[in-house]
């Protein structure tokens, strides 16, 4: 789905609809249903590594809101912010250096 195609205005549309007459929780899962909806239109294989990035840090700011310890607030904060580089490295990354190897035949 591009910005300027017509299915992008339709779910704007009905986005914005819906964000006018629901509640602050509801406004919040509407607008990740629309980025999931986005996103997966565009390469729907990619839509369950968009969900497992947003169950890590949903996960993470649980973590965060449980506890009141600084030490364990930096890990959670260190462990959600490697997960994400981690994953970001390894689909940025991984082809080039498979493509590159001298020993790949």
């Amino acid at each position: 789905m591009n910005f300027v195609s017509l299915e992008f205005f339709v779910l704007l549309a009905a986005v914005l609809c819906l964000l006018a007459v629901a509640g602050h929780r509801a406004q919040n899962l509407i607008l990740l249903a629309a980025s999931f909806v986005f996103y997966g239109w565009f390469y729907w294989k990619y839509l369950a590594l968009m969900i497992g990035i947003s169950t890590i840090d949903y996960l993470c700011g649980l973590g965060l809101e449980l506890t009141e310890d600084k030490t364990r607030r930096r890990w959670i904060v260190a462990a959600g912010l490697s997960a994400n580089l981690l994953i970001l490295a390894y689909f940025k990354y991984v082809d080039f250096l498979i493509h590159t190897n001298p020993h790949n035949d």
